[in-house]
């Protein structure tokens, strides 16, 4: 028997969701040669974790509408992690037909971490790409996402952690010395670098097979971070980004780098931002009290929120503070 493996990329962004995997079969019988082709369809995911507070079940309701109506995401497609077992917010997930995986926190040194716990979800490679989105995110732009790397993500906004304490946490690692690259927003002298791999953590879009390798020394060099919490210092909310940033220096690899619009930060100040269409928002806490998104004074970017808010309005929100269990 022969196999033949061949992978196409669709070219559509509509009809991108699923990417195909044909596998070419031949064999002779007494009588005749046999061709048989079997095409498996490997689906898109978009994952995320949230955390057992009314804010984030409001970025959430936020990131799920956004992927539903402007990027029309399938349902299916979609994975919300989450440790709440029961109440309005989780059946309201549950209405919205959208994968729900209920599990613990991973580290409760650090809830920055629980992230991680979306990995085991994927690691069995049936999706492809997985796209893993911090809930305080809304994928508003009309670009293609990136895919056909092993991981792509952008450089962290700031130098968290300095690059003096990202040199000594590397050096404690075993794995040498940092690669140096400049971050987003520099600031200065010690904040102006940092690690290749040490990225915005809002974004990471992963290939299925790369995942496997990846998920157990990311979880590994997590623990390891928070077992040697001393050696962030004031920094340790960062190591879910930095055990990335080892995990990937261990596995001799590199991201692919994003653009700002990819991971654009609406909490910076708005005199340090382009005026660029961003493709993904990463707002934080800058949103109303209604479920929107406050503008930023910048009209790229302001256009893209209106346009955003604008479609939120038209999804249901009576019950959102019920949804959310907002005070």
């Amino acid at each position: 028997m022969h196999a033949n493996h061949e992978q196409t990329n669709p070219s559509s962004r509509q009809a991108a969701y699923f990417v195909a995997d044909t596998w070419a079969f031949s064999f002779r019988t007494r009588h005749r040669q046999i061709f048989l082709r079997v095409c498996v369809m490997t689906q898109r995911a978009f994952s995320c974790f949230v955390d057992d507070a009314p804010i984030y079940r409001v970025q959430t309701f936020i990131w799920l509408n956004c992927l539903k109506l402007q990027q029309g995401i399938a349902p299916s497609s979609i994975f919300v992690h989450t440790t709440d077992s029961g109440s309005p917010f989780r059946d309201w997930l549950s209405s919205e037909k959208v994968n729900i995986v209920e599990l613990d926190a991973f580290d409760r040194r650090n809830r920055h971490c629980n992230k991680l716990q979306q990995l085991a979800t994927f690691v069995r490679g049936a999706h492809d790409p997985v796209v893993f989105m911090d809930c305080d995110t809304a994928w508003v732009g009309k670009g293609a996402m990136p895919v056909g790397h092993a991981v792509s993500a952008r450089i962290v906004d700031f130098a968290n952690p300095p690059e003096s304490i990202l040199v000594e946490i590397f050096a404690a690692s075993g794995l040498g010395r940092p690669d140096w690259r400049p971050v987003s927003f520099p600031r200065g002298a010690d904040r102006e670098l940092t690690d290749v791999n040490n990225c915005n953590g809002g974004l990471y879009i992963c290939a299925g097979e790369f995942l496997k390798e990846l998920a157990p020394r990311w979880r590994f060099w997590a623990r390891w971070c928070l077992d040697h919490g001393q050696l962030f210092q004031s920094f340790l909310m960062h190591a879910d980004q930095v055990s990335f940033a080892l995990a990937m220096r261990e596995l001799h690899a590199k991201v692919f780098p994003l653009p700002l619009a990819w991971n654009y930060p609406t909490h910076v100040a708005s005199a340090d931002l382009p005026n660029i269409d961003p493709q993904v928002l990463h707002y934080h806490r800058e949103m109303t009290n209604d479920a929107c998104l406050k503008t930023i004074g910048v009209s790229l970017v302001d256009d893209a929120i209106r346009e955003l808010n604008k479609n939120l309005a038209g999804v249901e929100k009576t019950t959102i503070a019920e949804i959310c269990q907002l005070q």
